[in-house]
């Protein structure tokens, strides 16, 4: 038998965690060797020593075995027995932690498939219960906002007045006071007639004789205002300065 295999039978024997007595042997500047009875040293790191542990060559220690090398040979031990076979204990949580993680991810992965529906509907309620939360008075104060406006479009098509002044291009029943709308901007006077955007109709073009009849729309656009008469057209421009004209009847 080679002594390679002499020397792997026996450190095969040693367990991290086992307790024993060595002698040290050698102090170099970053290690402490300490026979243990086999073919090589163990060693200590030298930067476990404290202030009040003063060891020499030929003392007698108590370690502790951290791990084992077999391909080099070599032991490495710990000096403080108790805080080794911690340490010794940790690793091994720590390897059953990571084994039943990676056993989970695992199960996880296999069973995404039919696990997504039931995240999917947690996540979207839970979403929905954030949003009713956070925006609820928000939601309340647009809706009530839209019941306003409701009501109003609504009065406003119950409003006989408003229903005379949107009957479209007939001519409404009750005289308007013309004088007054061709003293607005945008109006212009010509042939009895005063052209004016109906301020109180969303700035329609509308028309009304100098008495104050027939008031009538002649556009269903916003009109900015009425510049001249020629040619038998009447020129206007819209509510984005773009000069229009119509036909004159």
């Amino acid at each position: 038998m080679g002594m390679g295999s002499l020397l792997g039978k026996t450190l095969d024997s040693l367990r991290p965690g086992d307790k024993l007595s060595g002698t040290v042997v050698g102090i170099s500047p970053s290690d402490i060797y300490v026979d243990l009875g086999y073919k090589y040293p163990g060693c200590v790191l030298l930067s476990e020593l404290t202030d009040d542990l003063d060891i020499m060559s030929g003392d007698q220690i108590e370690v502790c075995i951290m791990r084992v090398d077999h391909q080099e040979g070599i032991i490495y031990l710990s000096l403080e027995t108790q805080k080794g076979a911690n340490e010794i204990a940790n690793n091994d949580i720590q390897e059953i932690c990571d084994a039943v993680r990676e056993e989970v991810l695992t199960e996880v992965r296999n069973n995404l498939s039919q696990m997504k529906p039931d995240i999917i509907s947690s996540i979207t309620e839970e979403v929905v219960r954030e949003m009713d939360s956070r925006y609820a008075s928000q939601i309340g104060r647009l809706e009530n906002r839209i019941s306003e406006l409701e009501r109003r479009v609504s009065n406003s098509q119950n409003d006989p007045v408003q229903q005379k002044a949107s009957a479209g291009s007939s001519p409404a029943a009750e005289r308007i006071d013309a004088e007054r709308v061709s003293c607005q901007y945008g109006a212009f006077r010509f042939n009895g007639w005063v052209y004016y955007p109906n301020k109180e109709m969303g700035d329609f073009l509308y028309r009304v004789r100098d008495d104050g009849t027939e008031n009538t729309q002649l556009t269903d656009y916003s009109v900015w205002t009425v510049n001249r008469v020629e040619d038998g057209y009447l020129y206007y421009d819209d509510k984005h300065f773009k000069e229009r004209k119509l036909k004159l009847s």
